[in-house]
Order: structure tokens, then C-alpha cells, then sequence
């Protein structure tokens, strides 16, 4: 089988990588070990972060015209991709898998299937924001209405010419039936982490107290780091908090930082597209913090558990239907209690024997079988 695995997310090397973009390359990686040819539809930086994850992959570039990532490049991006004209498929028994709900990962989806029409295509949906726009917390009015019409573009493509319907979760599939979408057409699936992986790496020496791994934009709570901390120096003076990964709020970020005198206590470290060192410094941490507003699945919990590490996160629904009470979970926007839990959490650095068998059940390569076969059903 082939599987097109649509990509346009990643566009250059500062791109903030996405749950949504890493997901369908975990899955790649074992789906070729069963000998289906992956094929990757994006940029150039897409297919070299799928070498990084040992995904060998070819790629249909879809030339990438900004230099940078940013909410205007991925607007443009959308609008290229409109006269994008990709290869014919010729009949090839043939998977096409949008890996995002994003307008960008779902036109070329639509183009090659209204083209190609005994191909099948996957649409995978992470997460549909709430209603009326305005009530997504910690957001523009602007910014969440532009999210909101894309997605709804979106899934009128995804409801009316996708073969099957991916939901990231429980919560999401209920989310698809709650706005009209047929039970028949959704298949709910689930996130992993590379735990074999994670777990060869030897312990290092313990660098920091927390560590954040995330999209650096508001709706994750970024700045709420900055408040949180500030209490736990008030406690712990030495306290050292890791910030990995890249966004659209990071210049705002790392100047608040600086302003509040914090740049010795907040190391900002990048993204980091090597997956050994980001786990090394996962497993240089005490402890992982997530305090974000909006999430469905949260790949980087699973990877923080798989490296042992506590995990403490804001109260969301989506959140406590996956893991349960296998992370710590506090009010939405407390950031004294949240930094008081930091406090408590650091004096047992630990996950209990219950919580490391949890996780097990969430390796990539058990989760890729369960994939596999919904795709070669279709």
C-alpha cells in the first residue's frame, strides 16, 4: 500500500512542531517497517524531520515560498497550495492521510482525491474549537475566529469526500457527532510515545526542576509559566525551568522573561528536532508542566511519563479523559496553587509503579498495527 501522508505544517526549520505533525510520522516509521511505501507531500524541511525519526520517506515538494514560519506564511500557504498541480496516482492502491484538520493539509487531500477518485483518504481531526469563537480561552477574537472558519472549511471537505474520519481521541469523535458528522464515517484512535526509545536513553545528570515541551504560543499557557515560577523562586531560588520546542508567541515570551529577570531560571531552548538530545533533556528534568488551555491528547505527557517524570497540567476535560489520574491536575489559570503543586510534586519526583504500567499500553509501534489496519480496510 501507499500511504501520502500530507504534511504541510512543518514548513522550514523554525516551524513549531505540532502533536498533529509528529503524529503520522511515529505511525510511519513502523508502517514501513510492513513494507508500505511512505510518501510525504509538503516541504523539504517536512521530509527532514521524518529522516530524524527514521521515517524513509520521498517527497512531493510542494515548494515552500516564506523563509519563515509564521501565521502569514501558513495563510499563504494555504492559498498556494490552491495551484498546487500534484502527480496522477494511476490507480495505485493508494492511502491518502491529511494529517491535520488545517485548510493547508486538507485541500491537497480534496485535490487528489476529486483527481484520483478510487483512491481512499483519511482525514485525521485533532480537535474542533468551541462555540460561538469568542469563547476560546486565552485567544484573539480575531485569531480564534480565522481558527474556527478554517477548521469549519475544513471538515465540510473532510464530511463530504473522506473515506474515513480519524478522531484524536474519545472527546473528539463526540466533538464530530455533536456537529452533524456520521458515527459510520469516524474511527476514534489514539496517541503514543516512543517508549523503547525514550527509556534507552541513560539517565543523565539532573539539569533543571521542570521541564515545558510545547507549541510556544498563548493558548498553552506560556506566559503562565513565567507567573508560576516566580512563585517557586519564592520557595526554591535555585529552581531551573526548561522550555522546549518554538511558536508564534516565543519573541513575546523571551522579552517578558528578560524583562522579569528571569533569564537564568528560564532557559529557552528552541526547537530541537533531534529526538535522542529532546528526550535526554526530558530525562535531565524532576518534573513536567503543562499549563495550557486548549489541548486534546498531548503527546508530550506520554513521552514525559515514559521518561518518569511527574507530569502537572490545568483541569481540562480532554485531558483527565486519557490520562486519568495518572498526572496532577490544577485549576485553570491558578498559578500559586499550580506552583505549590510543583513544590509538592519535587519532593517525590516520581511516578507511581501504576503509572509506568499505564503508559506501556501506549507504545507507537502497538498503536501503528491498530492504525494499519483501518487503512487497509478501506
Amino acid at each position: 500500500m501507499r500511504i501520502i501522508i500530507i504534511l504541510n505544517g512543518i514548513l522550514s526549520q523554525n516551524s513549531a512542531l505540532s502533536g498533529g505533525d509528529l503524529r503520522p510520522l511515529y505511525l510511519a516509521k513502523y508502517w514501513q517497517q510492513t513494507g508500505q511505501t511512505i510518501e510525504i507531500v509538503g516541504a523539504k524541511a517536512a521530509l527532514e524531520v521524518a529522516k530524524k525519526l527514521d521515517v524513509r520517506a520521498t517527497l512531493s515538494e510542494i515548494p515552500h515560498t516564506a523563509a519563515k514560519a509564521s501565521k502569514v506564511s501558513y495563510l499563504k500557504r494555504a492559498i498556494q497550495i490552491l495551484f498546487w498541480q500534484p502527480f496522477d496516482l494511476n490507480g495505485e492502491k493508494t492511502v491518502i492521510y491529511s494529517s491535520n484538520d488545517a485548510i493547508f493539509d486538507v485541500l491537497p487531500a480534496v485535490y487528489l482525491k476529486i483527481k484520483n477518485p478510487q483512491t481512499k483518504w483519511a482525514a485525521v481531526v485533532h480537535w474542533l474549537p468551541p462555540w460561538p469563537p469568542w469563547k476560546r480561552e486565552n485567544s484573539s477574537v480575531l485569531s480564534s475566529l480565522l481558527f474556527f472558519i478554517n477548521q469549519r472549511i475544513s471538515l465540510f471537505f473532510i464530511r463530504n469526500l473522506a473515506d474515513t474520519i480519524l478522531a484524536v481521541s474519545e472527546s473528539t469523535q463526540k466533538q464530530l457527532l455533536d456537529v452533524g458528522i456520521s458515527k459510520k464515517n469516524i474511527k476514534a484512535v489514539i496517541c503514543g510515545a516512543d517508549i523503547s526509545r525514550i527509556q534507552s536513553i541513560p539517565a543523565p545528570k539532573i539539569m533543571y526542576d521542570a521541564v515545558f515541551m510545547k507549541r510556544l504560543q498563548r493558548t498553552k499557557g506560556v506566559f503562565d509559566l513565567i507567573s508560576i515560577w516566580q512563585e517557586v523562586l519564592k520557595t526554591k531560588p535555585d529552581a531551573k525551568l526548561a522550555v522546549i520546542g518554538t511558536g508564534p508567541d516565543e519573541v513575546e515570551l523571551r522579552a517578558l522573561i528578560e524583562e522579569a529577570g528571569l533569564t537564568e531560571q528560564i532557559h529557552l531552548l528552541g526547537q530541537i528536532h533531534d529526538t535522542d538530545k529532546k528526550y535526554r533533556i526530558l530525562k535531565s528534568a524532576k518534573l513536567f508542566v503543562l499549563p495550557t488551555y486548549e489541548e486534546n491528547w498531548a503527546i508530550v505527557i506520554g513521552e514525559a511519563l515514559a521518561a518518569r517524570l511527574p507530569v502537572i497540567t490545568y483541569d481540562l476535560p480532554e485531558l483527565r479523559s486519557v490520562w486519568k489520574a495518572h498526572i496532577s491536575y490544577i485549576e485553570k489559570g491558578n498559578t500559586q496553587l499550580f506552583a505549590k503543586e510543583i513544590m509538592q510534586q519535587l519532593k517525590k519526583s516520581t511516578i507511581s509503579k501504576e503509572t509506568k504500567q499505564f503508559i506501556e499500553n501506549y507504545d507507537w509501534k502497538r498503536i501503528s498495527e491498530e492504525e494499519l489496519k483501518i487503512l487497509s480496510d478501506l
